[in-house]
């Protein structure tokens, strides 16, 4: 029989060790250690005990997460927030801060896109669950809004902010986020409701008026957004976003001379704002002003900012878009010239799609060789287009115009079946096809591709190609008498 020491080490020890090694203050293992040493304790202390230790040790991972999320460190807080939630599962701070750290950790993942919305949803998880227990913090609605607001769910992320101003009504921060996405889904009358309740508690923030004044643009209040923002340049003459948002309505109302003096005075206030560089390079571009824009482009990209994809994607534009121009002259050299220039930049960490996408720029390029009689360069950019994206039928099918060229047949024949699967109205890919088969001497498979595409393009109501699929069909036959 175990003595009345030895059954109070076995109720008490457990609870010593069970998750404190290395982590919980001096102060508490040595009061662990008297414990042990007193002769009797009950069942309810040693409970009480163990809630309060767990409590510490908590909150000691805690405020481990908050250092290493100060350091930028966002793996590292979202294991020890983990670690104090493994403890303690009702802690609301906890989960909020983990949401946090998953809402930036994103951005230090090689793959950007997957793991935005990955980390994304777990920050929703986390914000939501922070606010079931405690749904009277306005932040924790906040944060929730702006993780929807990041997957582009605009209706849950204003659901949140609702209820973030009942809790906070003073908070211009939060009309305003509510604003701007009223802003771009077209409501802009309550926009500016918004807008005017964020002004109301920080009138000194010229941005407010600013968008207030895009709202009754949106509208197509065209003269009076104009009157608007001149009645507050006039008021502040020195706000070079004032300027840049005229600059806008002259440009979307394609008076681009306008635009540009705008901003060139936001710019003469203002030059550091990159912004204000990009918007005039898209107005030279328009008016087909390449090299301003490139400048303006490069320039943007040299301040650099929160949008530096975006301007590096307008010189990949702006060099795509002289690439194209040589290309219709058929002047190749050059056009492979800009095609490369742009495939040189690279756009890393981007949730944003651009066109053109370098899967495009390798098809151009490849085009250009093929053009140019350089068909193995052609067939590189092709399969790098492919390796990018392999959904378009025509990288294939061009691919396989190489291969024909360099009578390669068989090969050819592989690219265009592929096309064939991919493309909903393959009827050009089967007399391609076709042609190849005659090529290699299987007369049977060559008549049943073009008579496929006869078929196809009969039904099509394309009435020349059908006739041109029957005059290859009728010489087969003379050639190889094989009907």
């Amino acid at each position: 029989m175990s003595s009345g020491k030895e059954q109070r080490n076995k109720s008490i020890v457990p609870v010593q060790k069970q998750r404190l090694t290395g982590h919980s203050s001096v102060i508490v293992r040595r009061g662990l250690d008297l414990a042990n040493q007193i002769e009797a304790i009950d069942s309810r202390t040693i409970q009480s005990l163990q809630t309060f230790i767990e409590q510490i040790t908590a909150e000691e991972f805690y405020n481990q997460g908050r250092e290493k999320y100060e350091k930028e460190d966002y793996k590292g807080a979202i294991e020890k927030f983990s670690q104090a939630l493994d403890i303690n599962s009702n802690y609301a701070d906890a989960y909020f801060w983990r949401g946090n750290a998953y809402s930036a950790g994103y951005e230090w993942e090689e793959d950007y896109e997957k793991a935005i919305e990955d980390y994304t949803r777990k920050a929703i998880e986390d914000y939501t669950q922070a606010i079931k227990l405690n749904p009277e913090n306005a932040d924790f609605y906040e944060k929730l809004g702006d993780s929807y607001d990041q997957m582009d769910e605009s209706r849950e992320a204003i659901k949140n902010y609702d209820q973030a101003i009942i809790l906070n009504s003073e908070e211009a921060r939060l009309y305003n986020k509510r604003a701007f996405l009223k802003y771009m889904t077209a409501a802009c009358k309550e926009a500016i409701e918004d807008y005017n309740q964020a002004i109301k508690f920080n009138p000194e923030n010229i941005s407010l008026y600013a968008w207030k004044v895009r709202c009754r643009f949106k509208m197509k209040e065209y003269l009076e957004a104009i009157n608007d923002v001149n009645e507050l340049i006039k008021l502040y003459p020195a706000k070079a976003e004032l300027y840049y948002v005229r600059g806008d309505f002259y440009a979307d109302m394609e008076r681009y001379e306008q635009a540009i003096k705008d901003y060139n005075k936001a710019i003469l206030i203002e030059p550091s704002d990159a912004h204000y560089y990009y918007r005039r390079g898209d107005v030279y571009n328009r008016i087909g002003n390449t090299n301003k824009a490139l400048k303006d482009y490069n320039k943007a990209v040299t301040l650099g900012n929160a949008l530096t994809n975006i301007y590096l994607s307008s010189i990949i534009k702006a060099y795509f878009n002289i690439g194209e121009d040589y290309f219709k002259r058929e002047k190749y050299k050059n056009a492979i010239r800009y095609y490369s220039k742009a495939l040189k930049i690279d756009i890393i960490k981007c949730i944003f799609h651009f066109y053109p996408d370098k899967a495009i720029l390798h098809e151009r390029r490849g085009s250009c060789y093929f053009e140019m009689g350089q068909y193995k360069k052609a067939i590189k950019d092709y399969t790098q287009a492919i390796e990018l994206d392999s959904e378009p039928a025509y990288y294939y099918s061009l691919r396989g115009d190489c291969y024909c060229q360099m009578k390669d047949y068989k090969e050819a024949i592989k690219d265009y079946t592929q096309a064939i699967k991919l493309d909903s109205e393959p009827a050009y890919y089967y007399s391609l096809r076709g042609d190849c088969y005659f090529e290699i001497g299987d007369y049977k498979q060559a008549v049943e591709d073009l008579q496929k595409a006869a078929n196809l393009y009969l039904n099509e109501g394309r009435t020349v190609s059908y006739q041109e699929m029957l005059d290859k069909l009728r010489d087969i036959e003379s050639e190889t008498n094989l009907w």
